[in-house]
């Protein structure tokens, strides 16, 4: 059989393994065991070809996701099979450790580049701005509620990255300004790093490795949100997302007994720093087991793990349910749902979102890779419109990894692609397998081609608060009368208009369109002010009169 470009023969009940090594299904970290050829298993040696064993004939292939290298499992029965040695690789460990660092170092290089050429935190950041100075006016005491644009928003976005920046600028004296261009800075960094081991456990491959980690490395769309002022609370659940993701990888796929420890401590970091990742996190886990643990074990070790997350975390978010009840998470978790952007009233459009979403479980369910990552993609876009163009650069970076191997793979070992790539079943034809290859390339060039469209767009644009905005600013700080209303026109989106979101805590004025804060409010009130300061922006840049379209006092 052909899996992903090697041909393999699965071992059968009772078959005798002429080759190799044998071992038992899964180890640790989502190895195999014979990546450590020092382990013996009892009841035989490594030295001697063994028999598998298993108290009944009933098996079912398993595929290594992400790689593809088959196994057999017994129902009932633990069994020995004969799997590929050990990760395929087709660079020197020494070499591949210093491209890696390489290209960490260049990523390293290319997000200080766009932070450290401004002398003001990048894009967004006001409402983190109001966040950190609420801890320090409550002497870090987790506030019950933090004033911005003129409105009282429950402090219930998730703190941890707030107290690092509290804390260090007490300690060091550094201005909380700058807090917000160098800690994001510092963290996507680490989430580069993150994004590595992740990569690293789940593609098993050097090549799919270097090219996945390069592309996180230097496509802007996929750090470019995490650099930013806002971007310090999501530079740290992205990092501790993918190491919380790359543990429920090895739950899925292994029988470790540390893995669902490691999870249930990321899963805390992350529910601790972003919302957002950790909602990621919890739908990518589900999409794991889907694909690749159906079994009742890793069923029950994901959500002893999650359960410990929840225990864990629970000093935060049950202080904020005490005193606001579930509701400013139940609107956070709504504000970029495709479900809630939608009229409420059209049945049709919402349709679209349900019918996604069983075709996305549908393509994980298969355990192919290429499809399994296509579904995953899917999924973040109902999980998330705002954040879906950065957040889906982690599955494509993977795929164009592997795709890249596979492209190695035959360009250097052809033997090994006789009969095709890959098989998505035993009855597969050769047909059906090459349009299921024509498709998933053609889907992840195409995302590809967007994102990169996406990236020239951000790198092009001015995405720091200006010196002459500031001086705005500061001015109506100063001669503005107390409780004064200002309609912001600027003609920009609401995401990347930085004059909108700075202007509150900079003037201490309110802002009648902004939308930032409101998200956390309940019903559907930041999904209306999306609405109208966009169509209030949009009047601005046709150069019309919009004054009548604001908000009344």
């Amino acid at each position: 059989m052909d899996v992903w470009g090697q041909r393999v023969n699965p071992i059968a009940i009772g078959q005798t393994s002429p080759v190799g090594t044998d071992q038992e299904i899964g180890g640790e970290d989502g190895r195999c065991d014979d990546d450590d050829p020092s382990k013996e298993h009892p009841g035989h040696s490594p030295q001697q070809p063994s028999t598998a064993v298993a108290a009944d004939h009933r098996t079912h292939e398993h595929h290594w996701p992400f790689m593809g290298e088959p196994t057999t499992r017994a129902i009932g029965a633990t069994m020995h099979v004969r799997v590929p040695e050990g990760p395929r690789r087709r660079i020197r460990p020494a070499l591949h450790r210093s491209m890696l660092g390489i290209i960490i170092a260049g990523g390293a290089i290319l997000r200080a580049w766009f932070v450290l050429r401004d002398d003001f935190p990048l894009n967004d950041g006001g409402l983190s701005f109001a966040m950190i100075e609420a801890l320090g006016t409550s002497h870090l005491r987790l506030p019950e509620t933090v004033i911005y644009d003129g409105a009282s928003i429950p402090y219930a976005y998730p703190p941890l990255a707030f107290y690092a920046a509290r804390m260090l600028a007490d300690v060091s004296g550094i201005p909380v300004l700058d807090t917000l261009r160098f800690i994001p800075l510092i963290a996507s960094v680490l989430g580069l790093v993150a994004f590595a081991f992740f990569a690293h456990t789940v593609l098993r491959d050097s090549v799919a490795e270097i090219v996945a980690v390069a592309l996180i490395a230097c496509m802007p769309i996929s750090f470019i949100w995490l650099i930013m002022g806002g971007g310090l609370t999501r530079a740290f659940g992205y990092a501790f997302g993918l190491l919380a993701l790359r543990e429920a990888y090895v739950i899925s796929t292994s029988r470790s007994e540390l893995a669902p420890i490691r999870f249930a401590a990321l899963f805390t970091l992350t529910l601790l720093s972003h919302i957002e990742m950790a909602w990621y996190v919890a739908v990518s886990v589900a999409l794991l087991l889907i694909a690749y643990g159906r079994t009742r074990a890793a069923l029950a070790r994901t959500l002893a793990a999650v359960g410990g997350a929840m225990l864990l975390a629970a000093p935060w978010w049950a202080v904020v349910v005490a005193h606001h009840g579930l509701g400013p998470f139940v609107a956070a978790a709504q504000a970029g749902s495709p479900f809630v952007q939608a009229d409420a009233g059209s049945g049709a459009f919402l349709l679209f979102p349900i019918l996604m979403g069983i075709c996305c479980l549908a393509l994980a369910a298969t355990g192919d890779r290429r499809l399994v990552l296509l579904g995953w993609i899917g999924t973040i876009w109902l999980l998330d419109v705002r954040a879906f163009a950065w957040m889906m650069t982690i599955p494509i970076a993977l795929g164009v990894g592997a795709a890249a191997a596979g492209l190695v793979r035959r360009f250097t070992d052809p033997q090994s692609l006789s009969g095709g790539e890959a098989v998505l079943l035993a009855s597969m034809n050769a047909s059906t397998e090459r349009l299921l290859n024509a498709a998933a390339l053609a889907a992840v060039v195409g995302l590809l081609a967007l994102t990169t469209q996406s990236s020239l767009g951000v790198v092009s644009a001015p995405i720091a608060l200006s010196a002459d905005d500031r001086a705005a600013m500061q001015w109506i700080a100063s001669d503005a009368p107390p409780g004064s209303r200002f309609l912001v026109l600027t003609g920009d989106a609401w995401a990347t208009d930085r004059v909108e979101e700075w202007f509150p805590v900079l003037t201490q004025h309110t802002s009648v369109t902004t939308p930032q804060g409101t998200e956390w409010l309940p019903g559907r009130a930041f999904h209306e002010r999306v609405v109208e300061d966009t169509a209030i922006q949009r009047c601005a840049a046709s150069g019309a009169d919009c004054s009548t379209s604001a908000s009344s006092p």
